[in-house]
């Protein structure tokens, strides 16, 4: 019997930049050929968590699966989390990537002044990234975590979480683009502690991509996306892992 592993993500798991036979599902599902084993890519860019939960679903209205691997971005999904649920579940097609609800009050204040919205533009990188490692958008970020740990285990189905590290934690950049690489290990260790809790496997790839990087660059050019050395790096830290929650020999 073949067994299917759906991948649930964002950007990275769909393979952005990179062929899809390079990218890391593919590359997985190449090391298990020896075994019935099928990997069903439901990665599209730009989906939050909340969207993995309803890619599981989706699939398995359709398929039947016998395994999930999700990747948790740490360098969006927390704010992807806040962002989605302004419009989820019935006003989806207005979704906005805006930082803050068009429709608040700070929002219009903003767009009432040329000075204020040039500030807002020159610091949309720093707004981002506060936003993305405060509080609110951690808790929003577990509700969904939880949720889907839930959804897995009432359908009889093993769970791996890979934490993905924001680019920033791996390759040298200016100063300001690495000094919230802190805040972002504390989110880190939060969301391998919820793993722990929660009695889920996770697997964090930030010294799996720093090792790879000693040896040659592993993202793309000007872009946080990994090329194909890093997805091959992924793929080989993810291959035992994968291999032992299916019970099968590589």
């Amino acid at each position: 019997m073949t067994r299917r592993v759906l991948m649930l993500g964002d950007s990275y798991t769909f393979g952005w930049g990179v062929p899809d036979t390079s990218g890391f599902v593919r590359l997985l599902e190449k090391g298990m050929a020896g075994a019935p084993v099928e990997f069903i890519n439901g990665g599209l860019p730009g989906y939050s968590i909340y969207q993995q939960i309803r890619m599981l679903e989706f699939v398995r209205e359709r398929v039947e699966i016998h395994a999930v691997v999700a990747t948790i971005s740490l360098a969006n999904d927390p704010i992807d989390e806040k962002r989605i649920r302004r419009f989820a579940p019935d006003h989806l097609e207005d979704f906005s990537y805006d930082l803050r609800d068009p429709d608040s009050r700070t929002a219009r204040l903003i767009a009432s002044s040329r000075l204020f919205t040039l500030m807002d533009q020159r610091t949309t990188h720093l707004q981002f990234s506060l936003i993305n490692t405060s509080g609110e958008c951690r808790d929003l970020a577990d509700e969904s975590l939880k949720n889907l740990a839930a959804a897995c285990r009432e359908a009889g189905l093993p769970l791996i979480w890979v934490i993905v590290p924001r680019a920033q934690e791996i390759r040298p950049g200016s100063f300001w683009k690495g000094a919230l690489n802190g805040a972002t290990e504390k989110l880190r260790r939060h969301f391998l502690d919820l793993a722990t809790e929660l009695d889920v496997t996770a697997v964090d790839l930030k010294p799996i991509l720093l090792s790879a990087r000693d040896r040659q660059e592993v993202y793309l050019e000007a872009d946080a996306h990994w090329n194909e050395a890093g997805h091959r790096a992924v793929a080989e830290a993810l291959s035992p892992a994968v291999a032992e929650m299916l019970g099968v020999e590589k």
